[in-house]
């Protein structure tokens, strides 16, 4: 199978998926790493970018055919709501906590399948970043090529804006601070990831500025220069004030606390995002409900004229 100009740019486990429709995404994913697919001849991750006239050799396999994917009434209801910027290029969502933003393992509909499933005309609908499932907040999705291609290159150049708000276990020794650890994947355990501090790892850049102080917590924002895999997640707990409610690097007796009051999801909200030319946009992503309920905020600008 030979990559097309139109098809060039994206990322090999995102072409196999498109390409492969009917196979389990976990399939895909087994057969890249046991080295079944070859890119000119060679293994590749899966973070590779696909280039005009690659030749990829895939493997036969069984393919399950699916009709349209059903997406449940409070699930449509939730992505409508959901939409807080769209133009002719793209959509941007305010995802949900819980949501995952795609299908996989032992999840059939992410956000991305299910806005497919409820926007027919849009032919090409991809995303542009991830966030990880318990996280909330803004979520890029190109609606053509040409967008999709734009939006990857200004976040491979570290030319988006991305702001996040954060509970953290505080209050914070020292505000604001640059935190500079590069990070590393491990082997997945059960096939999730675990992320861990590594000289050999990639570099990441997270800044912290803390807003506001409550007992034993405080309200952050972040901004990172780097969009690693769990970064904002792995450099607070780094630092020894790591987010309330995340289940993998937390405080496993506060989270214990906060699940006690009712609360059910990581205090780490995508809040803004600004992006650059052709795009020229900024959107901020209204804080989620268990925000609002811990801090007594609607938004920043509540904080601002307290």
């Amino acid at each position: 199978r030979e990559v097309s100009a139109e098809e060039a740019g994206q990322r090999i486990d995102n072409f196999l998926i498109k390409v492969l429709k009917g196979v389990p995404r976990g399939h895909i994913y087994r057969i890249m790493r046991t080295g079944e697919v070859r890119v000119n001849g060679g293994r590749v991750k899966p973070v590779y970018r696909t280039q005009p006239g690659d030749n990829i050799r895939i493997p036969p396999l069984q393919r399950v055919e699916r009709g349209p994917e059903q997406v449940s009434d409070s699930l449509r209801s939730t992505l409508h709501q959901a939409v807080i910027y769209e133009d002719d290029n793209l959509i941007i969502l305010n995802k949900p906590a819980a949501l995952p933003v795609h299908g996989g393992t032992g999840v059939r509909l992410g956000a991305i399948e299910a806005l497919r499933g409820i926007r027919p005309q849009d032919k090409t609908l991809e995303l542009a970043h991830r966030l990880d499932r318990d996280t909330s907040g803004a979520l890029l999705v190109a609606k053509n090529r040409q967008s999709l291609l734009a939006l990857q290159t200004a976040l491979q150049h570290h030319k988006v804006i991305k702001t996040y708000l954060a509970l953290l276990l505080g209050p914070l020794n020292q505000t604001p601070q640059t935190i500079s650890l590069p990070l590393k994947k491990q082997r997945p355990q059960a096939g999730k990831h675990q992320v861990k501090v590594d000289s050999e790892g990639k570099f990441a850049i997270t800044h912290v500025e803390q807003l506001a102080v409550f007992k034993e917590t405080c309200l952050c924002k972040i901004q990172i220069k780097t969009g690693r895999t769990h970064q904002i997640r792995v450099h607070t707990q780094q630092i020894g004030h790591p987010i309330i409610g995340d289940n993998k690097y937390g405080d496993f007796a506060t989270n214990r606390q906060f699940q006690k009051a009712g609360y059910k999801h990581m205090f780490l909200h995508a809040y803004q995002l600004t992006l650059p030319a052709p795009f020229n946009i900024q959107v901020t992503a209204p804080m989620p409900a268990h925000f609002q309920r811990y801090t007594g905020l609607s938004d920043l600008e509540s904080l601002n004229h307290d």
